[in-house]
């Protein structure tokens, strides 16, 4: 076991629900809302751990607990730390938690590294650490983190970041997109993948409005079978057209793909007569509404959406098996008069043997959307027939 420290995406409820469904028996401690310690018992590699998590942004290995209680002691031990490890350094310093000594100037660690005739070269980050990009093409540069926790300063060093490049391939290189729609990203597609599987191998993956296919290309890519229907023709052809792309550019989705089941359907009508009871996760975004709605018809925009919501949940008692995680995107308008929610369906479904997973839902939404996303998950099993009353 090691100590490592998860700086998770910029929705944090999010990413953590996905580690605890991929990791169930690592627990996190919170040391800050983005940042989790863990005992990592080093099973895999902090490169394998950012690409299969799509809310994880990167990994850092604990490296020294420092004894300093004073700025100019921190200075000090970080100045020997980078003396007795690095040669002409190219850093960047990070600072996460609450400081009870005060934020530190990394020129002024340059400066101390430079009265011990080292030269070394600071990088200017803005927000929350140093860029993924940068991490990613600089080989060179490290990044150092001041854990400041409680009881202790623990010296942390990056060794694992996002591959931005590989998800901005799958966003925005794949043949067929459809923007004008609105595109659920590619890292969040994973993560609800990721919440729905859990530690299941080669589970049937069901997305009943795929559109342009990103959640059946991420779970391919994860491993499972899938399966996608859609009204939609266009968006059909289309979906096809991004899994065989998927197959040729990521070699290890080529027989996922090529098992592929995708049909032209209503979500309300959809028949799948050699999957019934065989779906273990169903992984969807489906119809939203307009991105951009009139508030004036946003009443009627849910009422309509409660009837296909419930017309597809009802559909969906044919294919799932016991005990299927379902893992969905309910809109949510939010305005300084009133809000706009689908939360009272919870109710409803609870007849059809559907019980949520986690409330309140995680809301996630871009800056500036008028129409919100929530997830929300249920797991399914079959409803127990009422016993009927005896009346002797």
């Amino acid at each position: 076991m090691s100590v490592h420290y998860l700086v998770f995406g910029t929705t944090p409820e999010l990413s953590r629900l996905e580690w605890q469904a991929v990791y169930p028996d690592i627990a996190l401690v919170s040391v800050t809302d983005r940042v989790a310690k863990i005992d990592w018992p080093d099973q895999e590699s902090a490169g394998e751990l950012v690409n299969k998590l799509g809310g994880l942004v990167k990994v850092l290995r604990a490296d020294q607990i420092l004894k300093a209680t004073t700025q100019e002691a921190l200075y000090e031990e970080i100045g020997d730390f980078l003396a007795t490890h690095e040669t002409k350094p190219e850093f960047g310093l990070t600072e996460y938690g609450s400081t009870k000594v005060g934020q530190l100037s990394p020129q002024i660690l340059k400066n101390d590294l430079k009265s011990r005739g080292i030269s070394a070269r600071f990088l200017r980050q803005e927000g929350d650490g140093m860029s993924a990009a940068i991490l990613l093409h600089q080989k060179r540069v490290i990044e150092l983190n001041l854990i400041h926790e409680p009881d202790q300063i623990t010296l942390a060093k990056t060794i694992g970041v996002q591959n931005i490049d590989d998800w901005t391939l799958r966003d925005r290189s794949k043949p067929y997109a459809d923007r004008k729609k609105g595109m659920l990203p590619p890292k969040v597609a994973r993560i609800m993948v990721n919440i729905g599987v859990g530690t299941k191998t080669d589970a049937i993956v069901y997305d009943p409005f795929c559109g342009s296919g990103t959640v059946l290309m991420e779970a391919a890519l994860l491993g499972s079978q899938i399966v996608g229907s859609d009204l939609d023709a266009t968006a059909m052809a289309g979906t096809e057209a991004n899994l065989q792309w998927l197959a040729q550019t990521y070699p290890e989705s080529a027989s996922k793909v090529a098992n592929a089941k995708l049909q032209i359907a209503d979500v309300t009508h959809v028949q799948w007569p050699k999957l019934a009871r065989t779906i273990d996760v169903l992984v969807t975004e489906p119809f939203l509404g307009k991105p951009k709605p009139d508030l004036a018809a946003v009443k009627n925009i849910f009422r309509g959406l409660e009837k296909l919501y419930l017309g597809a949940f009802k559909q969906w008692l044919n294919f799932l098996k016991p005990g299927a995680k379902i893992v969905m995107v309910w809109p949510l308008v939010k305005t300084d008069r009133i809000t706009f929610t689908l939360e009272h369906l919870v109710d409803k479904l609870k007849v059809w043997g559907y019980t949520l997973q986690i409330d309140p839902p995680v809301r996630y939404a871009r800056p500036g959307a008028i129409v919100e996303r929530q997830i929300i998950v249920f797991k399914w099993n079959s409803p127990q027939p009422a016993h009927p009353q005896n009346n002797n």
